[in-house]
């Protein structure tokens, strides 16, 4: 599946919509199998005692899913915020020249085996270390309360990400527990801005994933 293939491989060339210049050095062009759009049937299995068998449809890459899942409400031009481990900024109009691969920049590939030019950073994991595990919500006068008081976190508690070669590190005043989670959202939240403009999204941005159920 073009997506999949185009997000976990150096074997796909999004520009050539083809496969890339390492599948032919390597001579592996004519061992790929055929190609089927994400969610085809690709077979049947019965499981246990069933009477009927379940279809197994093909796969696709999950960012690139969200992205066709808004595409296919026809809301106009759209950059996707797919989060979870990864943050994954997708804006299809950005032009592929604006991107910095230094700054965790690339290429993904629509399930039309389109080129999207997506920026990432893994601002789950991030949060999760800045907040040292929290898991409940995050009320907003504890976020006042940190930018109020100047505590801050700064980048990069992952690597990768658009911010390359800085060690992560808080400053101001030791937080409380909920004060240290709600400055690792307001750090998501700054790194997602960063990502938009780094990506030039001037289109609606769409927040789809965990990202939603936090605070």
């Amino acid at each position: 599946e073009v997506s999949y293939l185009g997000c976990h491989s150096h074997l796909w060339a999004p520009r050539k919509r083809d496969f890339s210049s390492l599948v032919d050095a390597e001579g592996w062009r004519g061992q790929m199998p055929a190609f089927e759009r994400a969610g085809a049937v690709i077979g049947e299995r019965r499981f246990g005692g069933a009477t009927r068998p379940i279809a197994i449809h093909n796969g696709v890459h999950d960012s690139n899913a969200a992205l066709h899942a808004y595409r296919r409400q026809e809301l106009g031009p759209v950059t996707v915020v797919s989060t979870g481990t990864w943050v994954v900024v997708l804006n299809p109009d950005c032009p592929l020249d604006a991107l910095d691969r230094d700054r965790d920049m690339l290429v993904n590939v629509d399930v039309d085996a389109g080129p999207v030019p997506t920026i990432r950073f893994m601002g789950g994991r991030e949060f999760a270390t800045i907040s040292a595990g929290w898991q409940g919500a995050i009320a907003r006068s504890s976020v006042q309360q940190v930018i109020d008081a100047g505590i801050m976190a700064l980048p990069g508690f992952a690597p990768g990400g658009p911010m390359p070669g800085h060690p992560g590190e808080l400053v101001g005043r030791t937080p409380n527990a909920e004060e240290r989670a709600a400055v690792a959202l307001l750090y998501v939240a700054l790194m997602v801005d960063l990502c938009l403009d780094l990506i030039h999204s001037n289109d609606t941005v769409i927040v789809d994933g965990g990202l939603n159920s936090g605070g």
